[in-house]
């Protein structure tokens, strides 16, 4: 009985670990140049789009320090008014995203990351501003104890949305039930070692 106790919260403590995701970067390094990454199917965990309905592609090149060589992504609407990047989220427990924005020094651009719940409710803002004298990214994160459903981010400058964005990060936390399992299979542990 006491071996069977003992694999047990091993099990349970090994899948509350494994369901615990890391930090997952997307980073564009291993596309090719002008390869297509809005809409689904491309990555397993999200969804990048437009607001607009542009396509997202890679952009084989990057502008400078903190995006990830060799390759960034880019909306083919980065001129027009009112063009964000979205990404979309397909699986529950994203807790914390973070991106690289920036470009090639031409205009002051001010630039955002807004959270929201998969309902719509905003959730936490980042914001920054990449000088014109910046020839690369400043990263921008957002972490809340709530699901993020989906974000949004973008820039503003003398271009619309001319920015191109790298490094997009999130992660994840456990399923609250795996944790309390883990919790209740430590308990009973201790309390059997206790009546030995």
């Amino acid at each position: 009985m006491k071996s069977i106790l003992k694999l047990s919260f091993i099990y349970l403590v090994a899948t509350a670990t494994a369901l615990a995701v890391g930090p997952i970067t997307i980073n564009f390094d291993s596309l090719a140049g002008g390869t297509v990454v809005s809409g689904p199917g491309v990555f397993p965990d999200l969804t990048f789009s437009s607001t607009l309905g542009g396509t997202v592609y890679v952009r084989a090149d990057i502008p400078g320090p903190v995006f990830s060589p060799p390759n960034m992504a880019r909306t083919s609407d980065w001129d027009v008014t009112g063009s964000k990047y979205r990404a979309v989220f397909t699986i529950p427990q994203v807790r914390n995203v973070s991106v690289t924005l920036g470009d090639y020094d031409a205009d002051v651009d001010p630039i955002y990351l807004y959270a929201y719940n998969s309902g719509g409710g905003l959730l936490a803002i980042d914001t920054g501003v990449c000088p014109s004298s910046l020839y690369g990214g400043i990263d921008l994160s957002v972490g809340t104890t709530a699901d993020i459903g989906y974000v949004l981010f973008w820039g503003e400058g003398l271009y619309p949305n001319s920015v191109f964005f790298d490094n997009f990060t999130y992660t994840t936390v456990p399923e609250p039930s795996i944790s309390a399992l883990a919790g209740l299979a430590t308990a009973a542990l201790l309390i059997f070692r206790r009546r030995k």
